[in-house]
């Protein structure tokens, strides 16, 4: 019964999986072959649609950290999680330096970057092992709260969040007046993270035709608001494409996240494999990406557009599980990957 319940998480991290990589994909490609042409236009819509990718995966982890059933000492956050994301972001900061110094030509010295390693500078995709840092650090307080909130204190602070943290800054931008109301948090991170919880503990209930119309209409907001931004280069609306607390990225994420769960679909052999292997993917990704297109000089949109640009989606995202999957064969890795 348990296994059940949790069914549909698997389904929702292997999908946000994917999505990252075809986001990183169309992203990618349109950085080293296609800025400035009808491609970065159709690639930056196809990304801004795809932004629910990173939230969904927050969520997830909300979902499987709050429950108060699971035990989680302030020592296991320390010595399982953190540990893991810092040993995580060691060694992958290490590897992808060796990657741009022997395969790109990087020119970088090893201490600067060391020094990248604390100031967020090295491989783009790595500020996820930071968020994760951050979130377990409050994890302790935040199960505190998810423990014992009752609905409508949880649904009170989901509100607040939302309100100060997606609707305050939205207005912010479009406006010329600021608002000088603030809550004491600059990120939306959390909002997300008991997001996750609440639906998956029945504490926020959306209906799946309420959460379907939630998805679809972000997802039509984005691909306009995308089109549209890149097309007349309206600054403004790109910053807002760019941020994981525009209104429309919530909608995606929560509509997405409630209709999976509502439908709960059952997870086999397969999923729970791939599911396992999505960290690891996510780590690698970005390897396997910028050794398609800036190693071997790959340009997608001279062999086929953006068929080949899906096609690049397909490698990376099954290279990189396959070789996370050697990769957990080897002793100390496993538990890390």
């Amino acid at each position: 019964m348990q296994q059940e319940r949790f069914a549909y998480l698997s389904w929702l991290r292997v999908l946000a999986c994917l999505g990252i990589v075809v986001l990183h994909s169309f992203y990618g490609s349109i950085g080293s072959y296609g800025e400035g042409s009808v491609p970065m236009l159709l690639g930056m819509t196809v990304r801004s649609c795809l932004m629910w990718a990173v939230p969904v995966f927050v969520m997830v982890s909300g979902a499987l950290l709050l429950d108060p059933e699971r035990e989680i000492t302030i020592g296991k956050v320390f010595k399982k999680y953190i540990a893991r994301m810092l040993l995580a972001l060691l060694l992958f900061s290490v590897l992808f330096y060796l990657f741009d110094r022997f395969l790109v030509g990087s020119t970088v010295s090893p201490l600067e970057a060391l020094l990248r390693v604390y100031t967020g500078g090295g491989w783009s995709h790595l500020w996820y092992l930071y968020l994760m840092i951050g979130l377990y650090l409050l994890l302790p307080v935040y199960r505190l709260i998810s423990a014992q909130a009752g609905e409508k204190e949880l649904r009170y602070l989901l509100a607040v969040y939302t309100v100060f943290l997606c609707v305050l800054p939205l207005l912010n931008t479009l406006k010329s007046v600021k608002a000088a109301f603030y809550i004491c948090t600059y990120t939306v991170y959390p909002l997300y993270f008991f997001l996750g919880w609440a639906l998956h503990s029945g504490r926020l209930r959306i209906h799946p035709a309420a959460a379907a119309v939630l998805f679809l209409l972000g997802t039509a907001l984005l691909a306009v608001g995308g089109w549209a931004a890149y097309r007349y280069d309206i600054a403004p609306l790109q910053k807002l494409l760019n941020n994981y607390a525009f209104l429309p990225v919530l909608m995606q994420a929560v509509g997405l996240y409630a209709l999976v769960g509502e439908l709960n679909p059952r997870d086999g052999r397969l999923l729970n494999g791939l599911d396992r292997l999505t960290f690891g993917t996510y780590l690698l990704h970005m390897a396997a990406l910028k050794a398609i297109l800036v190693v071997l000089h790959f340009d997608p949109y001279r062999h086929g557009g953006v068929l080949a640009v899906l096609g690049v989606c397909m490698a990376v995202f099954l290279s990189s599980m396959l070789v996370t999957l050697i990769l957990k064969l080897i002793p100390g890795l496993k538990k890390l990957l």
